[in-house]
């Protein structure tokens, strides 16, 4: 149109909603939806009803259901990582029992969760932390947030460029058991 609302451009393929040149940085073909002030958003209906909503809102990026479905993300036809309506994420389940559920269905392999301490250089020294899993209670008090770990540190390095000789503990409100 001449207020440049909407453009198609039939040679390039690309949808604008808000702009006259749209355009993409992953591809050929987009739909660009711009907002010249405020938020922008995507919505997808069924039946006049507003299903799926992706906004640029106050700086976040927002997936939303409004119908109150299960977010599903798969790859090469299946479903990988399910968000259920009530908060559950299951990784490799489509009925995940608690708020994280990791499952692989791999008797050999079994199902890990890594978590990785990508540091590279020099000056790994004993106590030096690798890792660690805090269970926290968030109840309003000041101190005492972690009420129990459970930790990969450096016992007693022998090497300055990585960790030597590790150790694992377990501990409650900040005592090692």
């Amino acid at each position: 149109t001449a207020s440049g609302e909407i453009s198609i451009n039939p040679y390039g393929g690309n949808v604008g909603i808000g702009t006259s040149s749209p355009a993409s940085s992953f591809g050929d073909t987009t739909l660009d939806v711009t907002a010249s002030s405020g938020d922008a958003s995507l919505s997808l209906k069924a039946d006049g009803n507003k299903a799926f909503e992706i906004s640029s809102r106050g700086g976040d990026v927002l997936l939303y259901d409004l119908s109150g479905r299960d977010l599903v993300f798969g790859t090469n036809g299946f479903a990988r990582m399910r968000v259920e309506s009530g908060g559950n994420v299951g990784i490799g389940t489509t009925n995940p029992a608690s708020i994280l559920e990791i499952s692989k269905d791999d008797q050999t392999n079994g199902a890990t969760l890594s978590i990785t301490n990508s540091f590279e250089g020099a000056g790994w020294a004993s106590g030096d932390n690798i890792g660690s899993i805090d269970f926290r209670i968030d109840d309003g008090s000041a101190n005492e947030k972690v009420r129990g770990k459970i930790r990969v540190f450096d016992d007693a390095s022998g090497s300055s460029t990585f960790p030597a000789s590790n150790a694992m503990s377990f501990s409650t409100a900040k005592t090692d058991t």
